[in-house]
């Protein structure tokens, strides 16, 4: 291909260089193309195919202005029969360049016995040949037509093509004085150039040299200032040390992956989102990877449990309410070895209880699962030869709690299909606490006498009895066994928007959230929220007292210091729900008061 290069003789016109001139690309009709490549005194294009011929191009400096259709136009158009101009050279230099080369010695001429076929490529030699056949020299039996042999012979009249030189840009000086005249000046220049160079490096090391110790500077003055400023925690320090410390392929320190993990842990769409708002955090792939390089193995993993625990701090207190769930399923023997642990692993494995010989056939998988929002993570898992004993179980689950408790999160039931093991564990386990904080969501039914009643009518509502008719058909020791009532009031599901928990009291708060219910207290304002708080009233507390005497160990009292700390319901006492549950569960007389009612 030309390049954008004009393929007229001896042209060396461009498109890069003459950005104003217009270029024009063979034409398709073949005649055509003929004649534009006889005019354009090229022989090297006679020899392409069509389609690279279509490739070629020729500057409007060889077309005559009524070649063109608009010549005052900016972007120059040729009319269908356009052919360049024809070129010009002298034919009296190339007549006698041709008759050099056939005369090498007086009274020479070419004779039939001797005819050589001369081409810039290869030299063909034939010997005894009669009355040479012009099909025969070119090897091309179309040349037998009168149009091919005139097209011929006029090629033959072509410039032969040159390849070009490279341009001397020395010119050798005529005489020695001359000569040593430039040698001196060339030197003096050197000479200078030299100093100017040397001066000028002196003045970027300079810089150079300021700006760093600038630099130097600056970040101590940072480092200084962070460290003076009070944060109010190590993830907020950490963050802002993010966007003000930290550059490129620079390793992140310990509090900084902490505080991305646990972003990336609440919300990865957040942790995008505040990546595309140029906020300075490790990258997702980062994050992913540092995740993906824990060494997993039975028991509790550290660097694991670490995650796990900037996942319990990224969680509200309803959000740590879980359970723990264990299943054990059966697996296939396989032995092999563990090249990161540095170990051979298939064998029966308990964590810190102990390994054995014994080829692990069972797998025991604990994982805790959200109790009021949908999650679920695995905790650890382990390897059993033929199922976990009975102690062994006991001993599982009694660890995982405490590190469960030790993470952040707050268990609340164990669930497993392990029946034939829990009368072990009821022996092991030191009490039961069951909540009923949860029973009921607060509905009209129940706004006069709370979200636990002892009985209802209404059979879509959990009772107090309907409770203890299952807890009688249970093996749990009543003597380990805890019930949590709430004792503060409780707002309708449909409110529930409008309220903190920490307003839902009998007693005046110091703040509001919504001006339409004004001050949240109970005992001046009943009219106004009977309609919209499920309260216990005293009959219904003291009856609640009585029911954790008959099934269980003792009872507790939740959000006690809520109930009426200011004596706002003048019952001559502060926790007067709580004292009435207290009389119900100790068999005195029962306390009343008009706010109870």
């Amino acid at each position: 291909m030309s390049g954008g290069k004009c393929d007229y003789f001896d042209c060396k016109k461009s498109r890069r260089h003459f950005k104003q001139l217009s270029f024009h690309h063979f034409p398709n009709n073949e005649n055509s193309s003929k004649t534009w490549i006889e005019n354009s005194g090229n022989i090297d294009l006679a020899f392409l195919s069509p389609k690279s011929l279509k490739k070629r191009l020729i500057c409007g400096d060889h077309f005559e202005k009524c070649m063109f259709m608009n010549p005052l136009a900016k972007r120059l158009t040729l009319v269908p029969n356009a052919v360049p101009k024809k070129i010009q050279f002298d034919t009296n230099k190339r007549k006698n360049r041709r008759d050099k080369t056939f005369s090498k010695s007086p009274g020479w001429s070419p004779s039939p016995s001797k005819f050589k076929v001369l081409s810039s490529v290869r030299r063909y030699v034939t010997n005894n040949v009669e009355n040479p056949n012009p099909s025969m020299m070119f090897g091309s039996p179309t040349l037998s037509s009168p149009g091919t042999k005139s097209w011929v012979s006029r090629l033959i009249d072509l410039p032969s093509p040159q390849k070009n030189k490279p341009k001397s840009y020395i010119n050798t000086p005529e005489s020695p004085r001359k000569m040593k005249m430039i040698n001196k000046q060339l030197r003096e220049k050197n000479i200078n150039l030299k100093r100017l160079l040397k001066r000028k490096r002196s003045i970027i090391s300079y810089f150079k040299d300021k700006n760093e110790k600038y630099k130097n500077i600056k970040k101590v003055q940072m480092k200084q200032m962070l460290d003076k400023f009070s944060f109010s925690s190590t993830p907020s320090k950490a963050l802002v040390t993010m966007q003000v410390l930290h550059k490129n392929r620079k390793q992140w320190t310990k509090a900084e992956k902490n505080v991305s993990m646990s972003l990336y842990y609440k919300s990865p769409s957040t942790y995008k989102h505040m990546r595309r708002n140029k906020i300075v955090l490790p990258g997702e792939s980062t994050v992913r990877r540092w995740l993906n390089s824990i060494s997993y193995s039975t028991g509790f993993s550290p660097k694991y449990m670490e995650q796990l625990k900037l996942k319990a701090d990224c969680m509200s207190f309803k959000e740590r309410k879980c359970v723990i769930l264990l299943d054990e399923m059966a697996i296939k023997k396989y032995i092999e070895y563990n090249k990161t642990l540095d170990e051979v692993e298939g064998f029966e494995d308990l964590g810190s209880l102990g390994k054995s010989n014994k080829p692990g056939s069972h797998a025991l998988v604990v994982m805790i699962r959200g109790l009021y929002v949908n999650w679920k993570i695995p905790l650890n898992y382990y390897f059993t030869g033929s199922g976990v004993k009975g102690d062994s179980l006991v001993l599982i689950i009694k660890e995982c709690v405490q590190k469960i408790l030790e993470l952040g999160f707050l268990p609340s039931a164990i669930i497993c299909d392990q029946g034939f093991n829990f009368s072990k564990m009821n022996k092991f386990l030191d009490f039961y606490l069951i909540e009923f904080t949860t029973f009921n969501e607060c509905v009209d039914q129940l706004l006069c006498g709370g979200i636990t009643p002892i009985d209802s009518a209404d059979g879509n509502i959990l009772t107090l009895n309907k409770f203890a008719e299952a807890f009688k058909n249970s093996t749990i020791d009543k003597e380990k066994v805890y019930f949590e009532f709430l004792i503060n009031p409780m707002v309708k599901t449909t409110e529930q928007s409008k309220f903190l928990s920490c307003e839902m009291s009998y007693n005046e708060n110091s703040y509001c959230l919504n001006s339409f219910y004004n001050c949240l207290q109970y005992c001046e304002n009943r009219d106004n929220y009977k309609s919209t708080w499920c309260v216990d009233t005293q009959d219904v507390l003291y009856e609640k007292g009585k029911f954790a005497k008959k099934y269980s160990k003792g009872f507790v009292g939740r959000e006690i210091d809520l109930v009426d700390r200011d004596n706002k319901c003048n019952c001559d006492n502060k926790y007067i729900t709580f004292y009435m549950m207290l009389r119900g569960y100790n068999k005195e007389d029962p306390l009343t008061c008009d706010a109870y009612a």
